[in-house]
């Protein structure tokens, strides 16, 4: 978000920035987690999938159900 006005976003664009960061995040530290707990791989690519879609339905519903 602090980054934002140097990439000379508006409010619309800060908000979308930061759902972008949320949801890289959210499959990142998930993925992370999966691996660490060792599972196998096939298991650590369902989580990251599961993961980006559950991210990319809030993608979705903040598209449609704007302010």
């Amino acid at each position: 978000m602090a980054v934002s006005p140097f990439l000379g976003l508006g409010p619309g664009g800060t908000a979308w920035l930061g759902l972008a960061v949320a949801l890289v995040e959210q499959v990142g530290w998930a993925t992370a987690a999966i691996v660490r707990a060792g599972a196998p791989r096939r298991v650590v690519a369902a989580t990251g999938v599961v993961n980006l879609l559950l991210g990319l339905v809030i993608v979705a519903a903040k598209a449609v159900i704007q302010h």
